[in-house]
């Protein structure tokens, strides 16, 4: 949501999720079709992604992070050194634009 509100980025979420390689889920040759997915950890996530989008979308809730950008600990992306460090949570780094974008 942050990179909806931000000049820089569409302005839709739709727009913001499917600009070109900005996350990798829509590039990686896996299915997108979250029915796909029926493991009971599937379900679990699915309701949460879901609660969640509905807060951030319907509600106006967010978490206070003003990140645009994250990326697992795994890797080491060209432009991470160039953004602000916003927090890390879990196995995810993630960052704030500044300047940069």
């Amino acid at each position: 949501m942050n990179r909806v509100v931000h000049v820089r980025y569409p302005n839709t979420v739709c727009g913001v999720v499917y600009e070109d390689r900005a996350f990798s889920f829509t590039h990686d040759g896996l299915s997108d079709d979250m029915e796909a997915h029926t493991g009971h950890q599937d379900n679990l996530a699915r309701g949460l992604a879901l609660a969640l989008s509905e807060d951030y979308i319907h509600e106006g809730k967010r978490l206070g992070s003003t990140a645009t950008h994250y990326h697992t600990t795994d890797v080491n992306p060209f432009w991470a050194d160039v953004f602000v460090v916003d927090g890390v949570f879990g196995d995810h780094i993630f960052y704030t634009c500044s300047g940069f974008c």
